[in-house]
């Protein structure tokens, strides 16, 4: 078997539904999983210009990795952090600052030593929402949190403007997906979607503008472990919409093998809301370049969280209007069998759920109840349940009004479980998250 890193990216998927029933979850009840104690990333108290985004995740059996940043808005950037952890959950090396960013979190992967690698995308080139220029940044770690290299400049990502009643074009770009293999070679991932307006106007109280259409681009970058590149901005998907018709997509999932294949499943989603189109899967060598057809996953539906083991295999999380399942695939698309369907959880929403994959193709499901309560249940590499559902995190009492608004998940080679997630209570927001022991 070929290992495999994988990242998972914050995109969700719009895709056609699956009406099989199959495999149902333990319910909620005592479990061997050993959950550690909390431990906090970061809390503050939200202000005009800074927030808590989501965080990323990656994690080894040498200690894990959470990215994350507090910009509020893209007229006030903001740094992005790494904080670095034992396996246990014990601080290494908290709040390392990377760089100003906008929204988006860093990107960030893991070797099986603990070695990482973040990117993040620097705004100092931008003016303004319609002009969001922006440069991209490598940087790896030892798993002591200490810099490795100097920030790696990967790309310059450009826009142009849109002016009043002119039909132009935008770019804004998305947040960066890495993948790590266990030499430290690494591909960054990072999408770019450009937008035609038709013409702009002013209001009374407000501004606003027609769109023809959105253009979505998906790029990557191959490194060896020295910073020495195979690869630098490639595109490796491209897809169009226009209104009434067409389909638009991103990045749902990418992973380096230790032989340089790189994997990449794309979410396909059509302009015409409900409408199905399948997802796509691309293998490309070292140099990124493509290296055999593609696949097609048709049956995952929208709102689905994909990942991929060291095999290439993919896991999709997803709610089919009444119950959520997991579906598995082969590399090539097919099927691996009955469909996952997951009783006591509540339905699967844009990061209130998580699907952590450990490379030898076990998972974990994550799911966020009332009052902040995390759950979660570990399955085998078939399918079957290994252990009952279980209980990560309590939450807080119901007077401080505390909800989980994003989980993150991820299984190292060993089984151990990582969990983290924001939080937005009376006190403010914050990032917290446990560490589980195994089933």
């Amino acid at each position: 078997m070929t290992q495999r890193t994988s990242c998972s990216a914050t995109f969700k998927t719009t895709l056609i539904a699956s009406a099989i029933a199959g495999w149902i979850a333990s319910p909620l009840e005592a479990s061997a999983a050993q959950v550690g104690s909390q431990f906090v990333v970061a809390s503050l108290t939200p202000t005009l210009t800074s927030t808590l985004s989501y965080p990323t995740l990656a994690t080894s059996p040498n200690g894990f990795v959470v990215g994350w940043a507090t910009a509020a808005s893209i007229y006030h950037p903001q740094p992005a952090y790494v904080s670095i952890f034992a396996p246990d959950g014990t601080p290494r090396n908290s709040n390392v600052a990377l760089g100003n960013t906008l929204r988006f979190p860093p990107g960030v992967a893991m070797d099986a030593d603990g070695d990482m690698v973040t990117s993040w995308i620097d705004p100092s080139r931008s003016r303004g929402y319609f002009e969001q220029n922006g440069t991209l940044y490598a940087r790896r770690y030892s798993p002591a949190g200490v810099a490795q290299d100097s920030s790696l400049r990967i790309a310059d990502i450009y826009s142009y403007l849109i002016a009043l009643f002119v039909v132009n074009s935008g770019i804004e770009a998305e947040g960066p997906v890495v993948a790590m293999d266990d030499s430290g070679d690494f591909v960054v991932a990072w999408g770019e979607g450009s937008y035609n307006a038709l013409g702009c106007f002013y209001g009374t109280y407000n501004f606003g503008c027609l769109w023809e259409g959105q253009h979505s681009k998906t790029y990557a970058a191959s490194y060896r472990a020295d910073d020495t590149a195979n690869k630098v901005r490639a595109r490796i998907d491209s897809v169009s919409s226009y209104y009434g018709s067409g389909k638009n997509g991103g990045l749902a999932a990418l992973s380096l093998s230790n032989s340089g294949d790189i994997e990449a499943v794309f979410s396909r989603a059509s302009a015409n809301i409900g409408a199905p189109a399948p997802a796509i899967v691309k293998s490309f060598n070292s140099n990124i370049v493509k290296s055999g057809p593609s696949a097609f996953l048709p049956v995952i539906p929208r709102f689905a969280y994909t990942s991929l083991d060291a095999a290439g295999n993919i896991y999709a999380l997803w709610f089919d209007g009444a119950t959520s399942r997991i579906s598995r695939f082969n590399p090539d698309g097919t099927s691996r069998g009955q469909d996952i369907v997951l009783l006591n959880s509540s339905p699967v929403g844009f990061g209130t759920s998580g699907l952590a994959v450990a490379p030898s193709g076990a998972f974990a499901f994550v799911n966020t109840v009332g009052n902040g309560e995390v759950d979660g249940q570990y399955f085998n590499a078939d399918g079957t349940s290994n252990g009952a559902s279980f209980v990560i995190d309590p939450g807080q009492p119901p007077e401080q009004g505390y909800v989980v608004t994003y989980v993150a998940s991820a299984l190292d080679s060993n089984g151990h479980l990582v969990v983290v997630w924001n939080g937005r209570g009376s006190s403010g927001l914050s990032i917290a998250g446990r560490t589980v022991s195994g089933p």
